[in-house]
């Protein structure tokens, strides 16, 4: 499946997992996604990853949410401090109302519009298909990631990855891939 998003509606989002131990947030990657409401509930449709994340409540409290992943979305400020989200410089670089997944991945590789560091796209098995329906709420439940171990095992890959390294949250810890 080769799904359509409206270029303006894509955003980055930081993806982190909150650290009760220290009461803090644990950031673990950029991503790049839209917004989709799911059963009242305002959640973060990974591209690159296929698969949603809750995003980051306002007033949240670490013991209540230790070892949870979520997002924080990097909204558009209006000047003087003019942050453009994702979809509004892609927007500008392509000039297309819809781009598709594969469509991301091939204009990725002129990094000079990209703004982030994105590791998904160094990730060597990245797929280039879209397996999941943002638009089916089944699709989302069974879709939605809360903990690293889930990420892993139902997406089969490292939570992030560069190079020959995997970078996990816990502890800001490195591993070495074999």
């Amino acid at each position: 499946m080769n799904k359509l998003y409206k270029t303006l509606d894509i955003y980055t989002a930081w993806l982190v997992e909150v650290n009760s131990q220290h009461n803090t947030l644990g950031g673990i990657k950029n991503i790049i996604g839209i917004k989709v409401t799911h059963n009242g509930e305002q959640l973060f449709y990974s591209i690159l990853d296929d698969c949603f994340f809750h995003i980051l409540p306002q007033d949240y409290s670490t013991r209540d949410l230790y070892r949870k992943l979520f997002v924080q979305i990097y909204e558009y400020l209006k000047p003087p401090f003019e942050y453009k989200t994702f979809g509004m410089k892609l927007y500008h670089y392509i000039n297309k109302d819809y781009i598709t997944k594969q469509e991301i991945i091939e204009i990725k590789k002129n990094k000079e519009w990209l703004f982030g560091y994105q590791s998904d796209f160094s990730y060597e098995a990245l797929k280039t298909d879209t397996t999941v329906d943002y638009e089916n709420p089944l699709m989302v439940e069974e879709n939605t990631i809360d903990t690293v171990q889930e990420y892993e095992e139902k997406l089969k890959r490292p939570l992030s990855y560069e190079s020959d390294h995997i970078y996990g949250p816990h502890n800001y810890k490195r591993r070495i891939l074999k």
